[in-house]
């Protein structure tokens, strides 16, 4: 009957709401989690939660201009500038000119830079592994999968 597929397609719809709620209710509480760790490992490397941000996005970044640092952080480019000063400062990042563009600079992690940055991915890690071995592999997977397609559709709308 008509009525009835109406009812289920309604139903269906609700669940999916409903699913999405939970999945955001969860990725936020990462989100916060993700958020206090960072805040440990700044507190922890004695720098700030920006530095430990702009440690990061160099660090998985080529050619990483302070521009794009800028926006990736969401500073503007004289915060970003402040904070460049300061990472290089502390010994942690060189600016050195970009490879494609020489009116550009790019910026890396110096040896320590690269240290500090290992010891806070090695202790995310860790944690992460712990999270790993509660759960079985195809669980653990498909949450990847899933997160996955978050960050792409997150990424798509223009986030």
């Amino acid at each position: 009957m008509p009525g009835e597929h109406a009812d289920t397609a309604t139903v269906g719809t609700e669940a999916t709401r409903a699913l999405a709620h939970e999945s955001a209710l969860a990725l936020t509480a990462a989100f916060r989690t993700i958020d206090s760790f960072r805040r440990f490992i700044a507190a922890h490397h004695d720098i700030g939660t920006n530095e430990v941000r702009a440690l990061s996005r160099i660090s998985e970044g080529e050619h990483v201009t302070p521009k794009a640092l800028a926006d990736s952080l969401e500073l503007t480019t004289g915060s970003v500038t402040s904070l460049i000063d300061r990472l290089e400062s502390a010994g942690l990042v060189v600016r050195t000119p970009h490879p494609q563009d020489r009116r550009s600079l790019q910026l890396e992690l110096t040896p320590e830079g690269t240290s500090k940055m290992n010891a806070v991915y090695d202790a995310f890690e860790m944690q992460v592994q712990e999270a790993v071995n509660a759960v079985p592999e195809s669980h653990v997977r498909a949450a990847n999968e899933y997160l996955a397609v978050v960050a792409r559709t997150v990424r798509s709308r223009g986030a």
